[in-house]
């Protein structure tokens, strides 16, 4: 991306969330916070986020749909640690239904903050290989991280909150175990491709190699030929010098007409 692009990214960014913001705080001023508004933001909320990046990033709709798949995955771990964190703490008695709603986004939001350096390294590096999106299988492996998170993310929708302890950790386990196998497999396909770069650096390099050494052969052959010829100008050179002393005038012009001919 250019300065320009990723300028133009965060600058809608900033506008949408300031606008999401201010919708949300309207929402819950009219309805208030309850269980139902609370998942349908969270499972809409992502939606213009993709759109802006869609229109402004320019990458294939693979990569696309395939980074968009991997930020739910995290998203939805996230929100699955915080839960269970609101979870403990409501069987506790500590605080209300509409308080753990709160507490959960403060969680939530407090754990994106905490692992912000960590995430943005993981994002930054987050496309796989080439070879997964350059093959017949392309589209299942771009599609997979979205189908994963959304099978996970079903089984929450509905107006129940927060759900039991195991289904909580299970949504932790999931995303988590998928990051671990897909970033195991990242690491040994980028392994493959510098591989495969050097190989091909190294065979470029031979046919430069290659190519340089029949050079050499054809300017050696070239300066054997060129050796002959000055001794074949030299000696016609001493002939042609003895016959004009000798007074052959005509053998001379006759030997200097020769290689003209040729």
């Amino acid at each position: 991306m250019t300065p320009t692009e990723i300028k133009k990214l965060w600058r809608r960014f900033f506008i949408w969330s300031a606008t999401n913001f201010l919708i949300i705080v309207m929402l819950i001023a009219e309805l208030g916070l309850n269980t139902a508004l609370f998942k349908l933001t969270l499972f809409i909320n992502w939606l213009p986020y993709a759109l802006i990046a869609l229109s402004i990033i320019k990458r294939d709709l693979k990569e696309h749909v395939f980074v968009i798949g991997m930020e739910f995955l995290w998203s939805l771990m996230l929100h699955s640690i915080s839960t269970s964190t609101s979870y403990i703490l409501l069987h506790c008695d500590a605080l209300s239904s509409s308080e753990v709603l709160y507490l959960h986004n403060a969680l939530c939001m407090t754990l994106f903050l905490i692992l912000i350096r960590w995430e943005r390294r993981l994002f930054l590096n987050i496309l796989p290989s080439r070879y997964f999106f350059d093959n017949p299988f392309g589209w299942h492996a771009a599609i997979l991280p979205l189908a994963i998170a959304l099978g996970s993310s079903l089984l929450m929708a509905d107006a129940h909150y927060p759900h039991d302890l195991r289904e909580q950790l299970s949504r932790v386990v999931i995303p988590l175990f998928f990051f671990l196998v897909y970033r195991s497999m990242s690491i040994s396909t980028r392994l493959i491709d510098e591989k495969n770069e050097r190989e091909h650096i190294n065979g470029f390099i031979n046919q430069r190699l290659e190519a340089l050494r029949k050079y050499n052969l054809i300017m050696q052959e070239h300066q054997k030929r060129l050796a002959i010829f000055r001794h074949d100008r030299r000696h016609n050179y001493r002939l042609i010098s003895a016959m004009l002393d000798s007074g052959d005038v005509d053998k001379a012009i006759t030997l200097i007409e020769k290689p003209a001919e040729k």
